[in-house]
């Protein structure tokens, strides 16, 4: 995942390359911990914007410079000030849960088209290509 912290306070923005995959046990248990619930709802969260599982996610990213942070000492932030993007890998591995999941058709279709289109934006993000420059018959490089 991709997060840029933008202070209200003029500070300058911050931005982390997020990997929940990399974070230690100990961490994960306080995360979950704080959330009230387990790793995978915290992370299904964040994918669907929860205000409570983005506020841990801050508390986490700055408490790896600040390690005596508490979740209290997270201020009340405005939600356009925190922007979570999927990679294209995770976006890769939600299509194919999406695709394996139970559901109506229409509802399918809609989800699957809503993840390709994401799934375009990561690859222009993380190649600086965009779509538009690519030329017919080439393809956006695949990424992890």
């Amino acid at each position: 995942m991709f997060v840029t912290w933008k202070p209200e306070d003029g500070s300058e923005d911050r931005t982390y390359d997020f990997d929940p995959d990399d974070l230690l046990t100990s961490e994960a248990k306080a995360i979950e911990k704080a959330f009230g619930g387990t790793w995978e709802e915290w992370l299904n969260g964040l994918r669907t914007g929860n205000a409570k599982a983005r506020q841990i996610l801050l508390w986490h990213l700055l408490r790896q410079e600040h390690r005596s942070l508490r979740l209290d000492d997270i201020p009340d932030f405005r939600m356009r000030q925190l922007k979570v993007e999927m990679s294209v890998r995770e976006l890769r591995e939600l299509l194919e849960t999406v695709s394996k999941t139970k559901m109506d058709d229409r509802t399918r279709e809609m989800a699957v088209s809503a993840i390709e289109r994401d799934i375009v934006e990561a690859m222009e993000r993380e190649t600086g290509v965009m779509s538009g420059e690519v030329v017919e018959g080439d393809r956006l490089p695949k990424l992890r």
